[in-house]
């Protein structure tokens, strides 16, 4: 399931414009653990992982690789969006 975690995490991390070691010091732990979940050592606790969501302004559902991207068929035509 969480396959991709650390790269997602990496992305989000370095799109909010903070360094790993800043990330951290906001989510209340240290670098090195940050490093350990983008090597994929260790995983975050879900509340963890909402935190991580809150502060780098993405989903927990694109941390955890498990939402609906832009390029996903969800199965409706225009018309039927418009009906």
């Amino acid at each position: 399931m969480l396959d991709g975690f650390g790269n997602r995490l990496k992305t989000a991390i370095h799109n909010s414009g903070r360094t790993q070691r800043e990330f951290a010091r906001d989510l209340g732990t240290t670098a090195p653990v940050i490093s350990h979940y983008i090597k994929g050592k260790c995983y975050p606790r879900v509340d963890t992982i909402v935190m991580m969501a809150d502060l780098l302004d993405v989903s927990t559902d694109y941390l955890l690789g498990t939402g609906c991207s832009r390029d996903t068929d969800l199965g409706f035509s225009e018309k039927e969006e418009g009906d």
